[in-house]
């Protein structure tokens, strides 16, 4: 890494397979099969974001939950990430303090394995435009929504 550079982000990893004549699929594998091979042979990180495909049932903008599955090159991608992480809000909520909670979800770990299924909810504050973890009173909403 020059000039001691170590973490690189990718936004997004769908655009690298844009304006190809192959099928994004194969693209996308090959891309993620190098990314991972050059952050090893490095010893950097890459913090990559992916497009997320159209989930059968709730829409992720209203808070549909995230899984693997529903990633842009998800087999690929899958396979090659070290961690997987997802942010899933409902932003068409008729609450305004419900749209500003997100969920992360932990989707993948692969280092150690226990933190896979964790969910972190937050919390952003439009005064201060920060986001810090939600406190029960923060998403504890009349309306239906996945539990945290």
């Amino acid at each position: 890494a020059e000039q001691g550079t170590k973490i690189f982000y990718i936004d997004h990893l769908t655009a690298l397979a844009t304006g190809q004549n192959e099928d994004e699929r194969t693209i996308l594998e090959r891309v993620t099969a190098d990314m991972s091979s050059l952050a090893k042979r490095l010893s950097i990180i890459m913090i990559v974001v992916s497009h997320l495909a159209t989930p059968e049932g709730k829409s992720h903008e209203e808070g549909g939950r995230v899984s693997i599955r529903h990633f842009k090159g998800s087999r690929a991608i899958g396979f090659w990430a070290y961690f997987m992480f997802a942010l899933e809000r409902n932003q068409q909520a008729d609450d305004p303090r419900e749209r500003q909670i997100t969920t992360f979800r932990v989707l993948k770990d692969r280092y150690t394995g226990q933190a896979t299924g964790t969910t972190i909810p937050l919390r952003y504050d439009a005064a201060t435009g920060l986001i810090s973890e939600a406190e029960e009173d923060d998403y504890n909403f009349e309306t239906e929504q996945d539990s945290f």
